[in-house]
Order: C-alpha cells, then structure tokens, then sequence
C-alpha cells in the first residue's frame, strides 16, 4: 500500500520551495518599484499615499521572508522599517541623507539576495554592512523595543529617553515582538499593554520566565487602565498610566533605566 503521508510530505515541500523562488523572482521588481517611490518622495503632491505605500510594501517583503525561512532579508527590512518610521508620514522630515539611507538599505537588500542566489550561506557581510548603516555601536550605546501602534505614544517614549544614547526599535504585533526578543539582543523594552495578538504584560512575563538574553532588561509597561504588580520577578520595572503625567513619570523612569545601565556598565 502506498504512503500517502509520504506523498502528500513531498508535495507540500515542492509547493513551499515554489513560493519561496516565486518570492525571490520576485523581490528585484518590488524594490525597484521601492526605489522609484522613495527617489520622489520629497516632491511628491501625494507623500501620504506614497510613505504609506513604501512601508506596506517593506513590511510585507519582510514578512514573507520570514515565512520562507529567509531570514537575513526579514532583519534588514526591520532595520529599514524603523529608518522609513521615524519620518512618521511627515514630508518636511524627508532629507536627501534620508532619501540616501533607504537606498542604501535597499542596495544592502539586492546584495543579500545575489547572495542567496548564488546559494551563500554566510551573510556576514551582509550584518556588517547592516550595523554601519544602522549606526549601532557608534552613536547609540543603548537599543530599546518600542512596541506599540500609537504615533503619539511612541513620540512621548522617544522624546523621554531623547537626552540619553537609546535607539528605538519599533513593532505593533505583540508575537512578533516576542519573537523578536528571543532572538535579538535589546537592552530596553517599553510597550503598550493594547497590543495587537498579545498584550504587553504576557509579553513581558513570558520573557522574563524565558532563559533568553533578554529576560532581565528593564521594562515600562502603558496601560489606560488600573494594574497591580506584587514585584514578582515577572513583573514589568514600570507600569504607568497613559494619564496628564505620562510624559512626566516616562522621564523619571528612562533617568532611572539608564542610570542603572550605565552602572552596570561601569560594574
């Protein structure tokens, strides 16, 4: 009698191998199209259409990078997502050294995927490039994870830890978030509790009860709402109210984050 678990194994990989050269065949016409949008995108009549369309199209390529196991392109779109996020929409905030930053990025994207064309497996290249373009471990000392859908909110966060060395990171879906924790280093962690798929506080206890990196860096969690905590070692650092005083108790807690940071730094 035939295996048809067997069969039906075979034909799912050859579908999924597939998509994933559909996918990569793909990927040269949807920068390109990135490329000419960003190229006009300080004189164009129709900037919000085209920011917006230029950060689906980013969060969509990495996004199926990620569903076809390639995960260096879904590192350098998240990089690039953040890049394109700190002009929030605003067209007086797009610079020629911005403009010049994004191609860069998507230059950084097309030498990644001659790579995998050629069947390279050490991306090395690729990750020292993106650190350069990144700035990290020259301006920045510190990388926090924003993690909330809120323009006004993150630019509260932003602005609290404005005076110190912190590079934001940002994300809106609470499972990619987590995910993104346990595999990436950071050294700060702020999030919304209203997060999409997971909400902050389980984002938070499921990392501190991981044996991740990650686990011990400190947290704020935003909340509209009332929360206790009972200083369990699961529990966030912060928990603030989104209230009159947000701003004001969000500086006192970045003072307090990065102080202890830089004592144990000094350690």
């Amino acid at each position: 009698m035939p295996n048809n678990s067997n069969s039906s194994n075979v034909d799912i990989e050859k579908m999924l191998l597939e998509l994933r050269l559909s996918y990569v065949a793909e990927l040269p016409l949807r920068l390109e199209e990135i490329e000419q949008i960003v190229l006009t995108l300080k004189q164009t009549d129709s900037f919000t259409e085209d920011y917006q369309s230029i950060y689906r199209h980013i969060h969509s390529i990495k996004g199926s990078a990620g569903t076809h196991g390639l995960h260096i392109i879904s590192t350098v779109c998240h990089v690039l997502e953040d890049k394109v996020i700190e002009v929030e929409g605003n067209q007086t905030l797009i610079s020629d050294n911005f403009i010049e930053n994004v191609l860069s990025f998507i230059d950084l994207l097309r030498t990644t995927l001659d790579l995998i064309n050629s069947k390279v497996e050490d991306f090395a290249e690729v990750e020292a490039e993106l650190e350069r373009l990144s700035g990290r471990g020259s301006e920045y000392e510190y990388k926090c994870l924003l993690i909330m859908a809120s323009v006004l909110h993150r630019k509260m966060v932003t602005s609290a830890f404005e005076k110190f060395p912190v590079k934001f990171r940002y994300e809106t879906n609470g499972y990619d978030a987590l995910g993104l924790l346990l595999k990436e280093p950071f050294d700060i962690l702020v999030t919304n509790m209203e997060v999409s798929d997971l909400q902050g506080l389980p984002i938070i206890s499921a990392l501190r009860m991981s044996h991740n990196r990650n686990r011990e860096i400190p947290s704020i969690l935003l909340t509209s709402g009332k929360l206790h905590t009972y200083g369990r070692a699961i529990d966030p650092n912060y928990v603030i109210k989104k209230d009159s005083e947000l701003l004001e108790n969000l500086q006192i807690a970045a003072t307090n984050i990065v102080r202890g940071l830089n004592e144990k730094l000094e350690a």
